[in-house]
């Protein structure tokens, strides 16, 4: 681990610093944490849900995976971590050049690697269709090629599951089709 840590709000340098047992830095990315941080009773029940108790650590990477990004210091970080708190989770949510190395680093050092591939993600207050249906009220949108074509896609509510399986379920390893 780097002798600096950084966070990118408050309460996750909060829970680092007493984690790693010093202060971790802030570095503020435009995310409003009050919008974004979930309900603490919401919170319990969705851990519940799939199996997590409120003890249960889990670390969450969400970004290019390109090596100026830093995954790769939390998997090299990730025996210390696991020591400390065996039955760690982590989840990396992202693609890109380094993804390979990633996953072929974190397999090095036992750690289960789950990778989702998902089809266009649809759902009614997001996901693709709310950005695609304003074009197609005014008339601009209509079919892409002959439109006979597949389009994998999956609803936001299913991917949410699926990620949540994923992470406590340890039968899931290597590729999985995210898509309906």
């Amino acid at each position: 681990i780097r002798s600096h840590l950084l966070a990118d709000a408050r309460f996750v340098a909060e829970s680092a610093g007493r984690f790693f047992g010093r202060p971790v830095d802030v570095v503020p990315v435009g995310t409003d944490s009050s919008v974004y941080r979930a309900d603490p009773a919401l919170r319990r029940k969705a851990r519940a849900d799939i199996g997590l108790g409120d003890s249960d650590f889990v670390l969450l990477t969400m970004a290019a995976l390109e090596r100026a990004k830093g995954a790769h210091l939390v998997i090299e970080a990730l025996p210390r971590i696991i020591s400390q708190r065996p039955g760690v989770r982590y989840l990396v949510l992202g693609a890109g050049q380094q993804e390979p190395a990633l996953r072929q680093q974190a397999e090095a050092l036992g750690v289960r690697v789950v990778c989702l591939r998902t089809g266009v993600v649809l759902g009614r207050a997001g996901g693709a269709l709310a950005q695609i249906l304003p074009a197609l009220q005014f008339g601009v949108g209509g079919p892409i090629g002959s439109g006979k074509q597949y389009c994998p896609w999956i609803h936001l509510h299913d991917l949410v599951r699926v990620i949540a399986t994923a992470l406590v379920d340890d039968r899931y390893r290597g590729p999985v089709n995210a898509v309906a």
